[in-house]
């Protein structure tokens, strides 16, 4: 049996405070449309303003060779799915997903994606891919080249250079 944490926090800023749903839950690998449907399970079960969801949550991580396949950019059906959920739900959605360059052509990236309510769709790409071990992330993306400031409500959020 899968284990599903989800944590729920509230932070301040400034009197404003923002309700923070991490959802460490498994996705199923290759699957993207039960990815989202559980996306949305998730979502429906809590109340938050922000959900972060893991990286590469969209396909699942050691998808290898099908990374190619389950590829999207980020005008995809999936995204717009996800978008959808964040209009409906009035709540920024943060995941990770494999998604083509937008000025490279043949380049994958292992993105963050966040889309919020406003229809908005902000994006980071990993820069230090790790490629030891049982890890091939080198093998299948390209690395990022900056971090990333994300618009959040009132605020924003950085995304690590890691």
């Amino acid at each position: 049996m899968a284990c599903v944490k989800e944590v729920i926090q509230e932070i301040g800023f400034g009197g404003d405070k923002m309700r923070i749903a991490l959802a460490q839950t498994p996705c199923k690998l290759g699957d993207k449309e039960e990815n989202i449907a559980r996306m949305r399970k998730m979502i429906e079960r809590s109340e938050a303003d922000l959900y972060i969801f893991p990286e590469l949550y969209l396909t699942g991580y050691m998808v290898r060779d099908e990374v190619f396949r389950l590829a999207e950019r980020l005008d995809g059906e999936s995204v717009q799915a996800v978008a959808d959920m964040s209009e409906e739900h009035n709540a920024h959605i943060l995941f990770g997903m494999p998604a083509w360059d937008d000025e490279i052509p043949g380049v994958l990236r292992n993105s963050a994606v966040m889309v919020s309510p406003d229809a908005r769709v902000q994006r980071y790409d990993k820069i230090n891919l790790a490629s030891f071990g049982p890890f091939e992330e080198g093998f299948y993306f390209g690395a990022g080249t900056s971090g990333t400031l994300m618009a959040v409500s009132y605020t924003h959020l950085t995304l690590p250079t890691t």
